[in-house]
């Protein structure tokens, strides 16, 4: 099927002679490019360092990397995030802040602690309903490596998912922490 600036694909069925099938149907599928694309541009990662927890400074030297591994079948993509700390300074406290510069079209649920279901606008006449779901760092937050405060907040007047990772104790120089 041919690559479209479209967030969806429309497809046309016709179903076989004497089923049961409800007729001529156009129905959309997802567009796997097109959501690949609009989810990088519309979210992105920020990590922070701070030597004593309170005063904060942007990653200039390049220590996070983002992978995304996307499971077609399964509607999915999994975000790997990992702090490779071999140039940094010092040690140091560290900071990930998920931002996404799209106002949420509507908060549909929390559905545990740790998902989010979520719809957001693709086009005018189209939207995404995301689960953004932190369950795999649970294990992170339980031994007490990582803090995480997440929620939707309000920003003049809309509302943005707001996601912060912060880690409990300094990481020394030389770790890799995923």
């Amino acid at each position: 099927m041919p690559v479209t600036d479209e967030p969806f694909i429309v497809e046309h069925f016709v179903p076989p002679k004497n089923s049961f099938g409800q007729g001529e149907t156009d129905f959309k599928t997802l567009n796997w490019q097109y959501f690949k694309t609009w989810l990088k541009e519309k979210f992105y990662w920020k990590l922070q360092g701070s030597p004593d927890g309170e005063t904060w400074y942007d990653d200039s030297l390049g220590l996070l990397d983002v992978n995304i591994d996307w499971d077609e079948g399964e509607k999915t993509g999994k975000v790997t995030l990992t702090l490779d700390t071999t140039n940094a300074p010092m040690p140091l406290y560290y900071r990930f802040d998920l931002g996404c510069d799209t106002e949420i079209k509507e908060y549909i649920s929390k559905v545990t602690n740790s998902i989010y279901e979520l719809k957001l606008p693709v086009t005018e006449t189209e939207d995404y309903d995301i689960y953004f779901d932190f369950s795999d760092i649970k294990p992170l937050i339980q031994n007490n490596k990582v803090t995480v405060q997440h929620g939707i907040k309000n920003i003049d007047s809309k509302d943005y998912i707001g996601f912060r990772v912060k880690t409990v104790n300094k990481i020394p120089v030389e770790i890799i922490f995923c």
